[in-house]
């Protein structure tokens, strides 16, 4: 049924129900959460990592299969919906980035980030600057992940001391 409805149905009905069927399960995921928090948030009683405490899950089992829903309606919603009124558009990217920051998903939140920002230079730059740019903008974002993940014990040791920032204070900037 599923093939059938794809290959007469046209591509732009196959993307619409795509869309929607993304949204209902964010709705359908709020009311999970509001209903029944016991199976729409992650809860200290399971077993599971400590980190993951408090985070929303909706109807989706985990976190991450939640984070993956909200991302790829956001990013439908924000490109490929020129045809639908501005109000649905913002409602739908609204009501999925609240729920994916909720989710407190980092992949999906780092992915939505990286998709949105290619997609406006895709959709906003001539073709002839974006072959230069997009790869531009993907080494920049490789070496800041990797300096990032290399120094990571650096920053968070000098970040994330209480006495970090007060030492530098009371000595007039100077360490």
């Amino acid at each position: 049924m599923v093939f059938s409805l794809v290959r007469h149905g046209g591509d732009q009905l196959d993307v619409d129900l795509l869309r929607y069927s993304l949204l209902a399960a964010i709705l359908i995921s709020y009311l999970v959460v509001v209903m029944d928090p016991m199976v729409g948030i992650h809860f200290e009683g399971e077993e599971q990592a400590m980190a993951l405490i408090g985070n929303w899950r909706g109807f989706l089992g985990h976190k991450n299969f939640a984070g993956a829903v909200c991302a790829l309606c956001i990013i439908m919603f924000l490109f490929d919906a020129k045809r639908i009124r501005p109000m649905i558009r913002i409602f739908a990217i609204l009501v999925a980035g609240y729920f994916l920051f909720r989710l407190q998903s980092k992949t999906s939140g780092g992915m939505v980030v990286l998709a949105s920002v290619g997609g406006i230079v895709f959709e906003t730059v001539s073709i002839r600057l974006r072959r230069y740019i997009i790869p531009i903008l993907m080494i920049v974002r490789s070496v800041f992940w990797f300096l990032t993940r290399a120094y990571a014990d650096m920053v968070q040791s000098n970040f994330l001391q209480p006495k970090a920032f007060t030492a530098v204070a009371r000595s007039g900037g100077r360490c």
